[in-house]
């Protein structure tokens, strides 16, 4: 039987493992990488392995479609972020210029 730490661990290992790994492993081999992950972080009895093979292997798709999630998934870079803050600025700075210039358009005619 597994404990709600040894769970816990099971899925933090799961989430700081390399996705290309998770994608690319065999079901037996993505369930030795995450045994090995989570052995070297505690101590695991016999029986906690054997429980551990059967819920990794149990949840073997979950875990890949997980990873394709987050391999498909991409995060704007930050000079991507920051070209397009500057354009936002640059155009509240066009748009204020343009209301300054109206504005002045109307003092010089009256």
């Amino acid at each position: 039987m597994l404990n709600t730490s040894l769970l816990r661990l099971t899925w933090s290992v799961i989430e700081d493992a390399q996705t290309t790994d998770l994608l690319a492993l065999t079901d037996t081999g993505l369930v030795r990488l995450l045994l090995q992950k989570i052995s070297s972080r505690s101590l695991l009895s016999g029986e906690e392995i054997c429980c551990l093979y059967d819920y990794i292997s149990s949840k073997s798709m979950l875990i890949r479609d997980m990873a394709q999630s987050r391999f498909t998934y991409q995060a704007p870079s930050l000079t991507q972020l920051d070209e397009d803050a500057e354009s936002q600025t640059g155009a509240a700075a066009n748009e204020a210029l343009t209301v300054m210039r109206s504005f002045d358009v109307l003092e010089c005619q009256s």
